[in-house]
């Protein structure tokens, strides 16, 4: 079997398993970000940052493991670069996810350590505040 496809079929099999095993604790996650003004989630996005509620339905700042490698530097070059374009992020002429990943990372790709993967989970964080989350998978 060709490795490609094999890769593929992988991939498809993880998305489902994430879809029936996450999908509700997901959207919970993102939901959270709804309490943040602009700048403060645009900031959390930047930084890796998210947020939970604990038990006492107090707030808490986590940073997502796969952030943690992440020098501060390129953190705060994101931050800036998204910062000089939130009019266009939050424009309500946004119309579907695929459109707000294109603008980030058309902004923030150049950046030295940022891979399409920081892009869409940026692009997430900050469309699901409006409700514009992926319908299709985002090259």
């Amino acid at each position: 079997m060709n490795l490609r496809i094999m890769e593929e079929r992988e991939l498809s099999l993880l998305i489902e398993e994430c879809k029936n095993n996450y999908q509700g604790l997901l959207r919970q996650y993102l939901n959270n970000n709804k309490m943040l003004s602009k700048l403060d989630l645009l900031y959390c996005a930047s930084q890796g940052i998210y947020i939970i509620l604990n038990e006492n339905g107090g707030v808490e700042f986590k940073e997502h493991k796969s952030w943690c490698n992440i020098p501060d530097m390129i953190k705060d070059e994101i931050e800036t670069s998204l910062c000089k374009i939130k009019e266009d992020i939050f424009s309500e002429d946004i119309s579907d996810f695929e459109m707000l990943f294109n603008i980030i990372y058309n902004n923030i790709s150049e950046i030295y350590g940022v891979n399409e993967l920081m892009c869409y989970d940026i692009a997430l964080r900050i469309g699901a505040v409006n409700d514009i989350l992926p319908k299709e998978y985002v090259m």
